[in-house]
This record gives C-alpha cells, structure tokens and sequence, in this order.
C-alpha cells in the first residue's frame, strides 16, 4: 500500500509541478562575446538566484542541475509560462501554443453500494493554455519534457526507493513555491526586451538541448563568494540569522515568521 501511494505521489508531484503554474566550450564561442561583456541579468533576492545567473553566464560547469531533472523542468516550464503572461507583446509572429495536458478520460470505481471509492484518469489530452512562447524555446522545452517522460518510471522508483520520500516531496513544493515567487519578479527585475533577458533565454535553451553555452569572461558573483567563503571581519549574527530566516520564510508553505523574532 505504501509502495502505490508513493508511486502515485511521485507521478502526481512530477506533473503538476511542471505544468500548473557539456563540453567545454571552444575558443570561438568565447571570440563571439567579445563586446558583449556588460550584459546584466539582474537575480538579487530570487531563490534560484544562482542558477539563473549561471545560466546567464554560460557557466554550464557549475550549475548543480542536470536537464534529466524535475527541477530544470519546472523552472524552463513556469519561465515560459511567465514570459508568455508578462512578455506576451514581444513574442515573434511564429510564436507557438504553450499546451497543457489535462485529463480526457477518468476511471471511476465505486463499491457495492454505487458510493465512489476512487477516480484515476487514464487518458491525457493536450490543449491550448492561452499563452505563447517563442519556437525554438518551446521546441527545447519540449526535448526536456519528452526526456522526463522517458525517465518517468525510474524518477518514480527512485522516490518510492528513497527513506526521505516523503520529506522530498514537501522540499518539492517548497521549491515550487519559491520558483512561483521568481517568476512574479524575474521579469520585472530584467526588462522583457533586454539584452539579458535574451542571452539568458539562448544559454537557457541551449542547455536544454545539451550543447555549448555562449560564455562570458566575468565570473558569477555568487561562484565568488564560494571561493571568498563570505564576508570577513565582525558580523552581527542575530541580524544574519533573523534575515536568513524571514528569507527562507518567504516561501513556507505553513506558519508565518515574525521579523526580530529570534532570541540572542
């Protein structure tokens, strides 16, 4: 019973979460950004922060996601979906039908007294959801979604095999959560037009589709700071903590956090 009632919470958490809401490179891929170092794609405050930036940068190397994971397919998916809803004026002409997938056939049981005891949908159906992207970005979103779906079988036996499935189902929807909130901001952090927002979308795709990033020289502040190991001199630790905290309580999914709360 445990084993089935994980098995459908993994395959229930993969594709909600994704639909509601390499080599190193040459020499010649570093030649073509000369003159295109002041790019700026501004990610201060947003909980995936660094990956955004990574991707940015083309700084493939040190980004902790692969494609094959649920994470990438969650953040490339509700970008999308962000851009299609706040963005949708400077979309090409060929833009294309970002689609959802809702069920069009359910399986109803019910017991000897016609009372239903459960539904599970059998068959899925695509439909237009209302918004658009560009080609290329959706065709690459579309290359992750398919390899998802190929893995699906082994993403599910990994959870239910995991002692901590549970607790990584909630730290989905924890993430979930903060994804939702970058989305609301990343696009009014970096203009729609922008140079940045249109160098981040081509490395973004072009790790999709596992294949060289157009690099920057500059390296990422926040691979900086693993190197520095943070700030130096006295700190004020109370304030450090009361901070990261009321941060991270941004995205609690229960209970609220009262700012100056923590004790000395």
């Amino acid at each position: 019973m445990r084993y089935c009632y994980l098995t459908f919470l993994g395959l229930g958490l993969v594709f909600i979460l994704t639909t509601s809401f390499g080599k190193t490179p040459s020499n010649t891929s570093e030649e073509a950004t000369v003159g295109v170092q002041n790019l700026v794609f501004n990610t201060d405050g947003l909980y995936y922060a660094e990956f955004y930036d990574f991707i940015f940068r083309g700084h493939f190397e040190l980004l902790k996601l692969k494609r094959e994971d649920t994470e990438f397919l969650m953040i490339f998916e509700q970008y999308l979906r962000a851009y299609g809803r706040q963005c949708d004026q400077y979309l090409p002409t060929n833009q294309v039908k970002i689609m959802d997938q809702v069920c069009a056939t359910e399986e109803v049981i019910t017991n000897g007294y016609g009372i239903e005891t459960s539904r599970t949908c059998i068959e899925y159906k695509w439909v237009p959801s209302g918004l658009y992207a560009r080609p290329k970005l959706y065709d690459a979103k579309m290359e992750v979604d398919r390899i998802q779906r190929a893995m699906g079988l082994q993403t599910v036996m990994a959870m239910v095999t995991d002692p901590n499935a549970m607790g990584n189902s909630l730290d989905l929807l924890h993430k979930a959560k903060g994804l939702k909130n970058d989305m609301a901001r990343i696009l009014t952090l970096n203009p729609c037009n922008s140079k940045g927002v249109k160098r981040f979308e081509e490395n973004l795709r072009l790790f999709a589709l596992k294949k060289p990033a157009i690099r920057m020289q500059a390296s990422s502040k926040y691979a900086d700071m693993k190197k520095s190991g943070g700030p130096t001199g006295e700190q004020d630790l109370k304030k450090l903590c009361d901070d990261l905290v009321a941060n991270q309580a941004i995205n609690w999914v229960f209970n609220q956090y009262i700012a100056g709360s923590i004790l000395a």
